[in-house]
Order: structure tokens, then sequence, then C-alpha cells
């Protein structure tokens, strides 16, 4: 698998692939939340970074937590969704650099997947977003192709979902 360049940077399935590749802070993680074939994507807050643009839940993994104990606090955080462990799926962990203006930032990605279950009132799951998101929405992932993405989402999206 070749680099894969997006708007600010660069992600690859490894890290041999991206010359000199040196993570310094923590990891992210991410999951893909699906519910009667649509996903989940947030909205971030115009305070935040990559303001006012859609991604899936996620955030840093804290010290001494393991990146499914990550998974579910940042979804629980995020959404107020009380997910067990047991049910986020590691897919792959996605090496990416970004550039920015005092340089280079290099991080481990580790997306995740789960299936929330369809609930018999056929009403969408509740979501309640925290002070870093303004909106969610559950869409297909062809549709989600259409959303102002934060950067490198289309290229996760595509490596994930397709």
């Amino acid at each position: 698998m070749n680099l894969i360049p997006f708007e600010g940077g660069l992600l690859a399935l490894s890290p041999v692939l991206i010359e000199g590749f040196c993570p310094l802070s923590p990891a992210i993680v991410i999951c893909g939340m699906t519910y009667a074939d649509k996903l989940l994507l947030l909205k971030r807050h115009p305070a935040v970074l990559s303001a006012c643009r859609w991604n899936l839940p996620g955030g840093k993994v804290e010290k001494n937590e393991t990146l499914r104990q990550a998974m579910v606090r940042e979804i629980k955080e995020e959404t107020a969704i009380d997910l067990d462990e047991s049910v986020v799926h590691l897919v792959k962990s996605i090496y990416v650099r970004k550039y920015q203006s005092n340089g280079k930032h290099d991080f481990i990605c580790h997306v995740f997947k789960t299936l929330l279950l369809t609930h018999s009132s056929h009403n969408d799951p509740i979501v309640l977003l925290n002070r870093e998101h303004t909106d969610y929405a559950w869409v297909s992932v062809s549709e989600a192709y259409h959303l102002d993405l934060i950067s490198g989402g289309e290229a996760i999206l595509r490596l994930v979902f397709e």
C-alpha cells in the first residue's frame, strides 16, 4: 500500500511508509458506529480544533488506558452512548503525519467499529453531545463524503468502510 495524501498530511497502514515516522503524542481512537446501515458523525464546535467539520466519535488515549477502554470512554463522553468494551472492535491502525506551521506531527489513529442494535421503536439512538460538538447525523458512508469532513476524514472512511 502506498502513502495516501490528504489535505495537510499523509496516512498509511504501515509506519515504515512515512519516512522518519515518530509519534510523540498520545494515540488517537475513533469509532465507526453504525445503526440501521447509517454511520454516526459529529460536527466539531467552532471553538475547537477542526472547527465546524464532521468526524467520527473519538479522541486521545489516556495514560494507563487500553485502546478499547479509551474508545468506550470517548463514545460515552461525546455521545452519552454507553457501550461495553466487548462490542467495539479494532479494525486497523492508521499512521498519520500532519503538516503544521510549526513542523510535522506524527500520530497513530486506531480505528474501531461497532454496530448498535436496531430498537423496536425504529427511532435512532439518542445522542447527547458534549461541549466539543454542535450537531450529529446518522448518514450512509456515501452521504458522509458530501459533508465537510475533518482533514484526512475522507481517506480514513475509504480505508475502513470500502
